[in-house]
């Protein structure tokens, strides 16, 4: 299938050659397929692999940014996610409520929590999910019981969403592909010419030793943290200058601690907002965002970011008396800020994004936030486009569900039922897949119906073998790592991260591709290999300094 797929690259001249596969790349592919323009997408690693994996998972108007004073980006985020979650992505972003408890001592005091909530809601036209909900001392240590006592001044609730961020970037270039967007993961851009209306990218393959170069009326670089060295390959002499920030996050098992919702408090360290998401059957535990300056493809933690984290856990929790031991995953990543100001905290920078377009047409977008990722890719696609089509104006493609996101929220229930009788399958397991997959779970439940073999769960999970077969055919994976860490929660939700399933998973997969024993062996080592480094900063003495 990559054969047939590289070998009609060269066939014709692209209008848009988009480099970067994460969320904002994935975005612009389908803004500008929408818009009838032909498409390659190309990404270095797999689809979402860098930053649009290694998210807080929270798909939300960033409230902390009104102290701030960027209330257009707060009104934007907030339409966006009201678009995401019912009428983009509906499967995949669900409610969640925040809940915010004020101690004695907090740098923000209650008083500006509470019209920075009554702000928040307004800045959303009051399409919140629900309404925003003060507690008292004594409610708050009943919705929470596992909270310190001591110093609690009482909480406040308010809605946002949270998500599946790899699953949305899949899902978003899934629908591209389905309007005609060529897709292409694990080949690098080492050179970009943009001598001439028509510009020549060329492409090595990550996969085998074959390259190619690809003809294009236009380039898009959506590289996000890697925005800049895109400008410097292609010889361009303006740049962003971005802060890069590193962000860790920490996963628990959900019976460590006992809570109802997602909790924002502030670190006792140095005041700085932390989050705690019950995502999938783990405790998702977020984040430090400290600048780096030297940015690597697989970021790792480090022994004092967990620390920090873990530090600022049993202040909130002191009963739980939680330790590295009680952390079975963790992973990095790096988000693009836009600000000139060396000497600003990270808290301060804009998520807002910037766009540049080079004297030779290279279209570069950066900056923003996962939530507003459709409002980025327009307004590149728009920078192209108008050139492309000659009509000043004319760029108006219509909002669309991505790929499994085709259904009103009000209608889920009276679908599932329906999936579930037309396939003559329980309804818990079709409610399952549909909270992965959206409508494309009728996909999967007819796999079981044809083989019921594929009922097998992977290992002791709560996944199919029928989702992995479903993955394997429309997904565009090309190792385990994409399926366990990506397309799947399996890593980030398997207390041994997936290891123990790992070469019978990759036999079932190199079955499938027509995988030789040399290259399954070898990606059940990556593998491990990836999950080793993650978890290297958990023990102590071996931690990266």
């Amino acid at each position: 299938m990559r054969s047939q797929a590289w070998a009609k690259l060269t066939a014709s001249i692209y209008d848009i050659v988009v480099v970067g596969g994460g969320i904002t790349g994935a975005g612009v592919a389908l803004e500008a397929s929408l818009c009838g323009l032909k498409v390659l997408l190309v990404e270095k690693a797999d689809f979402a692999s860098g930053t649009s994996s290694k998210s807080g998972k929270l798909i939300h108007g960033g409230m902390r940014y009104l102290e701030h004073g960027h209330f257009k980006l707060v009104f934007d985020a907030c339409a966006e996610r009201h678009n995401l979650a019912t009428r983009i992505a509906p499967h995949i972003v669900k409610p969640t409520m925040f809940f915010v408890p004020n101690y004695k001592g907090y740098k923000t005091p209650r008083w500006a929590m509470m019209v920075g909530v009554y702000l928040y809601t307004a800045l959303a036209i009051f399409r919140n999910i629900g309404s925003p909900r003060f507690f008292s001392n004594q409610e708050a240590r009943a919705a929470e019981t596992s909270l310190s006592p001591g110093g609690l001044r009482g909480a406040m609730g308010f809605y946002d969403c949270k998500a599946h961020d790899a699953r949305l970037v899949i899902d978003t270039l899934k629908k591209a592909h389905e309007l005609g967007a060529d897709l292409l993961n694990y080949g690098t851009v080492t050179a970009i010419d943009l001598q001439g209306e028509v510009k020549c990218i060329t492409i090595q393959d990550g996969i085998s030793p074959r390259e190619l170069t690809v003809k294009a009326r236009s380039v898009i670089n959506a590289t996000g943290a890697w925005a800049d060295e895109i400008i410097q390959l292609a010889g361009e002499q303006e740049f962003f200058n971005l802060h890069k920030a590193k962000g860790i996050h920490l996963l628990l098992k959900k019976e460590r601690l006992n809570v109802a919702n997602t909790i924002a408090w502030e670190s006792p360290r140095d005041g700085r907002g932390l989050y705690l998401v019950p995502w999938h059957d783990t405790l998702l535990v977020g984040t430090t965002d400290n600048f780096c300056q030297k940015i690597d493809d697989a970021q790792e933690a480090t022994s004092a970011e967990v620390d920090y984290l873990l530090e600022g856990l049993n202040k909130l929790f002191p009963q739980a008396l939680l330790g590295r031991e009680d952390v079975f995953f963790t992973y990095a990543g790096v988000r693009p800020l836009i600000g000139s100001n060396e000497g600003m905290k990270e808290d301060d920078l804009s998520r807002d994004f910037e766009v540049i377009v080079s004297p030779r047409g290279l279209v570069s977008i950066a900056g923003g936030k996962l939530t507003t990722y459709r409002l980025m890719a327009k307004s590149a696609v728009a920078k192209v486009a108008r050139r492309l089509l000659g009509r000043r104006g004319f760029y108006n493609a219509p909002m669309v569900a991505i790929s499994g996101g085709d259904f009103a929220p009000a209608q889920q229930e009276t679908l599932i039922a329906a999936m579930a009788a037309a396939q003559r399958q329980d309804v818990g397991l079709t409610r399952r897949l549909f909270s992965r997959y959206g409508t494309n779970a009728q996909i999967i439940l007819a796999k079981i119906a044809d083989d019921p073999q594929l009922l097998k769960p992977v290992g002791t999970s709560s996944y199919l073998y029928a989702e992995v077969d479903y993955i394997v055919e429309n997904e565009f994976i090309e190792s385990i790592s994409d399926v366990l860490l990506r397309r799947t929660a399996l890593a980030l939700c398997e207390e041994d991260n997936g290891i123990g399933v790992a070469a019978e998973l990759a036999r079932f997969i190199g079955q499938k591709c027509g995988w030789n024993e040399e290259r399954i062996n070898g990606d059940v080592a990556s593998y491990r290999l990836t999950v080793t480094r993650a978890r290297q900063c958990l023990q102590r003495e071996k931690c990266p300094n």
